[in-house]
C-alpha cells in the first residue's frame, strides 16, 4: 500500500512540469523555459527601472532645472532615439516571453496538454492578472506615452531655439503635463504587474 502524499508533495504536483526530455520545436523544454525566464527577467527589469526612473526621478529633477532640464528631456524623448527604441524593445520582449511562460505553465503549448488545475488556481490567476496588466502597460506605452513623448520632444526642441518670450506657449505646457500623467500611469501599471508576478506563486 502506497503512503499518502504529504501536503508539500501535493503542492509540488500542482506545479507545471519541468521535464528535460520534452521538446518544443526540437529544443529541450527545460532549455526553452530557462531562456524565456532569462529574457523575461532581464527585459522586465530594464523596462521597470526605466519607467520608474523616468516618471519618479528624471522628470521631477528636470522640472527644477528650467530650460536645461527641458533640453535634457527633449533629447531623452527624441523621436527614434535610444530611449524610445530600448523601452519599446524591452517591453515587447517582456510581454512575449511572459506570454510564452504562461502558455507553457498552463499546458497550452505542445507537447503537454491543458493544465486546468494550475490555470484556475490562485497562482495561475495571479500570473494571468499580472500578465494582463503588463499587456496594458505595453499598450499605454506604445500608443499613448511614446507618441506624446516624441511630440513634446519635437515641440520643446523647436521652442528652445525660439526667442525667449515665445519659448513655451500653453500648448507645449499642456502636452508636458499630459506626458507626466501618462508616464505615471505607465509606471503604475508596470509596478502593479511586477507585484502580482512576484506574489502569484505563493498565493494559497
Amino acid at each position: 500500500m502506497r503512503a499518502p502524499k504529504s501536503p508539500a508533495t501535493a503542492a509540488v504536483a500542482m506545479e507545471p512540469m519541468l521535464e528535460g526530455g520534452s521538446t518544443f520545436w526540437g529544443a529541450p523544454m527545460l532549455a526553452v523555459r530557462i531562456a524565456l525566464r532569462l529574457i523575461h527577467g532581464l527585459s522586465g527589469a530594464f523596462w521597470f527601472g526605466s519607467a520608474i526612473g523616468i516618471a519618479l526621478l528624471l522628470e521631477p529633477a528636470a522640472a527644477t532645472l528650467g530650460s536645461s532640464g527641458t533640453r535634457f528631456m527633449a533629447e531623452l524623448f527624441r523621436p527614434g532615439g535610444r530611449t524610445s527604441r530600448f523601452m519599446a524593445g524591452a517591453s515587447m520582449l517582456t510581454v512575449l516571453s511572459g506570454l510564452g511562460l504562461y502558455l507553457m505553465d498552463a499546458g497550452l503549448l505542445p507537447p503537454t496538454g491543458f493544465n486546468p488545475a494550475w490555470a484556475w488556481s490562485p497562482s495561475g490567476l495571479g500570473f494571468l492578472a499580472g500578465g494582463s496588466l503588463g499587456v496594458c502597460a505595453l499598450i499605454v506605452g506604445s500608443f499613448l506615452i511614446r507618441p506624446a513623448a516624441e511630440k513634446w520632444s519635437t515641440q520643446a526642441a523647436q521652442r528652445l531655439n525660439a526667442p525667449s518670450e515665445s519659448r513655451f506657449p500653453e500648448a507645449v505646457a499642456l502636452e508636458e503635463a499630459r506626458l507626466h500623467r501618462l508616464s505615471r500611469i505607465g509606471a503604475l501599471l508596470v509596478f502593479s504587474a511586477i507585484v502580482l508576478m512576484a506574489v502569484a506563486r505563493y498565493l494559497p
